[in-house]
């Protein structure tokens, strides 16, 4: 997706629904998750699929939804969401390989993704934005207040999904590709706005 023909931009967040199985571990032989915040190529560092795990927490979740609820820090998504982003052009992201296992270890589904985006882009006003920095990396948001979309920033760039440069830990959106995922009728999305987002909890929609 090339053409941007709106300002607005979007957080996803991980699924939310109260019966989405939720995902809390990974294969301890799985490299650290780290490096699918970094905007670097990644299929090197996870040659095999990456083994999710159903939490014991939640032995009453079990259903799979498009996007998957877990604790890792990373958007998981079925390869219906990923046939959309590739039918509509979504360009610079990777998608690494997933195996879902129950709260058996069995195994349930092995077509899902993390995704890795491959860009990150100046989105953040950070003169107006309401923020914390990390104390050990200050080039970097620890804290979300009140963020603002730097719209002149942003004319320069038709992205449809990245990362920003000060917040690596939200992957953004725009508002085009949000309605292709509505439209879609993706199960288990969850977005919000995130020009004035006070970076507490998303919304499903």
């Amino acid at each position: 997706m090339t053409v941007k023909k709106s300002d607005k931009y979007w957080i996803l967040g991980t699924c939310g629904e109260s019966d989405s199985a939720v995902i809390m571990g990974v294969d301890d032989d799985t490299p650290n998750l780290y490096h699918l915040s970094e905007c670097k190529s990644a299929e090197d560092i996870y040659s095999k699929p990456i083994k999710l795990f159903f939490s014991d927490l939640y032995q009453e979740n079990v259903k799979l939804y498009d996007f998957l609820d877990n604790a890792l820090d990373v958007l998981i998504v079925s390869a219906n969401v990923k046939e959309l982003f590739e039918k509509v052009g979504v360009e610079n992201v990777e998608y690494i390989s997933a195996e879902v296992f129950d709260h058996q270890e069995n195994l349930v589904d092995k077509a899902y993704f993390i995704l890795n985006p491959l860009k990150s882009l100046p989105i953040i006003d950070m003169e107006k934005s309401k923020v914390r920095m990390f104390n050990v990396s200050p080039s970097k948001i620890s804290k979300i207040k009140k963020l603002v979309i730097d719209k002149n920033a942003m004319k320069e760039h038709n992205d449809s999904l990245f990362r920003a440069d000060k917040d690596p830990s939200n992957i953004y959106i725009t508002k085009e590709l949000l309605e292709e995922l509505q439209t879609a009728e993706i199960s288990g999305l969850k977005a919000i706005c995130a020009d004035n987002w006070n970076g507490r909890e998303l919304s499903l929609l």
